[in-house]
């Protein structure tokens, strides 16, 4: 971690996927970069595996659908890339179900 990390990051959701990710981009497989979770980029989505469009018609309460097992992190444009081009169910990261563990490997 380096240096420019603040203490309010420390428990910031984004920092803790970050963490878990290892600070690479599962869609990519290319690093993320720090700096842009400490200025609160946009550049960096938070990613729901079960699409938000979803929730309601497949009823998922509120808690279970926030839980990091339905989150990864993403660069935005790998985010944009996956919701346009991949049908819901055709890849580990866009699920019509909330997986039973961290989909994080």
């Amino acid at each position: 971690m380096s240096k420019n990390v603040s203490r309010r990051l420390i428990n910031d959701l984004k920092f803790k996927l970050f963490k878990e990710q290892k600070g690479v981009c599962l869609i990519c497989k290319k690093p993320i970069n720090e700096k842009t979770l400490l200025n609160r980029s946009t550049t960096v989505h938070i990613h729901h595996v079960v699409p938000c469009s979803f929730k309601k018609l497949l009823e998922i309460p509120d808690k279970i659908y926030e839980a990091r097992r339905n989150l990864t992190l993403l660069h935005g444009s790998c985010h944009l890339i996956l919701h346009k081009t991949i049908e819901v169910n055709k890849s580990p990261y866009l699920r019509f179900e909330i997986p039973k563990s961290s989909i994080i490997s």
